[in-house]
């Protein structure tokens, strides 16, 4: 036989015993206390973002605040429904641009209730004064330095140096802090494999102060790019400062010099750009046997080179007087 006690759940049943319309009631009232407690006045502190402008040509000493906590007082709904909506408007509050700037809670009450509305009360009592150095705005201009990572490929080479287009920028702000900054950077620039010349925007560094303006934002960066290939020449050795009583005769005329060129820059190396010599102050005169060759004068498009021999046999004589 079945167990009688096991009966579906009834809801309408439910509703009609004591249980159920006593909690009907709590429920109805917790919905009118809420009602009626949000309908009371509340105070508290909202955060307000706002902007401080000055003249054209005129700059804070010191960055303003850019969000400032408005003491109010509203009732429940108000608060809430202003921390729903969130901070998405913006107290613009301009100045004269004077020396020293003073603004008053009564000053700021009206540019703070034009987007709060009438429902906030703005408790001007809690909020403090503020005052700001105001300085004219100096400018200066100077020189970039370019932060970056190149490569070439395989057989290319840079054609000289990067350059920048502009290759200085305009800094403004107070003179304090523009006085101190000598140069400014670029992001890093990354270009790989290079084999042409390449222009590239390059954005300029972010400047952690808000005070400071950059003009321009970026630059071009202009790269050169070319192949290059290997050239040997023949230099004659040249014998300097030796002195009237010595005679010195390197056993080589003339030496060997292995440069990596540029192809635009090949017909420009020969020897008669080259000086190599060999000089007398090098000379180990407790042997006598060999001396070092340098090189004086070079192209100054040429890093590296490649000497050969380094050393040369020498014979040492004497002159007769």
């Amino acid at each position: 036989m079945g167990n009688t006690n096991d009966k579906p759940f009834n809801f309408k049943e439910f509703l009609k015993t004591d249980r159920a319309i006593r909690m009907i009631c709590i429920g109805i009232a917790l919905v009118f206390w809420f009602f009626l407690k949000m309908s009371n006045a509340y105070s508290s502190r909202v955060p307000i973002d706002v902007n401080f402008t000055l003249p054209e040509g005129k700059i804070f000493s010191n960055p303003p605040p850019q969000t400032i906590e408005v003491p109010l007082t509203a009732s429940g709904w108000d608060l809430i429904g202003r921390s729903i909506r969130g901070r998405n408007q913006k107290v613009e509050i301009p100045l004269e641009g004077n020396e020293l700037e003073i603004i008053v809670p009564n000053d700021m009450e009206k540019y703070f209730s034009e987007i709060l509305g009438n429902q906030f009360k703005i408790r001007t009592n809690f909020m403090r004064t503020y005052s700001f150095n105001v300085d004219k705005k100096y400018y200066k201009k100077i020189a970039l330095k370019l932060n970056k990572n190149i490569q070439t490929a395989d057989q290319y080479q840079l054609t000289g140096p990067i350059r920048l287009d502009p290759d200085s920028v305009i800094l403004s702000g107070p003179k304090k802090i523009i006085d101190e900054i000598d140069s400014w950077e670029t992001e890093v620039l990354t270009a790989l494999s290079l084999n042409e010349d390449t222009k590239s925007l390059v954005p300029l560094t972010t400047p952690s102060n808000s005070q400071i303006q950059v003009k321009p934002k970026e630059v071009t960066a202009i790269i050169g790019v070319e192949q290059f290939t290997q050239k040997d020449i023949y230099v004659p050795i040249q014998v300097i400062n030796v002195p009237d009583s010595i005679q010195i005769i390197p056993l080589k005329k003339n030496v060997k010099i292995s440069v990596v060129v540029g192809l635009s820059k090949y017909p420009q190396v020969s020897p008669d750009v080259f000086e190599a010599v060999l000089d007398f102050k090098d000379v180990d005169m407790e042997a006598m046997k060999s001396a070092p060759i340098s090189i004086r004068q070079r192209p100054n498009f040429i890093d590296h080179y490649i000497l050969s021999p380094e050393n040369v046999e020498i014979l040492v004589s004497k002159n007769e007087n």
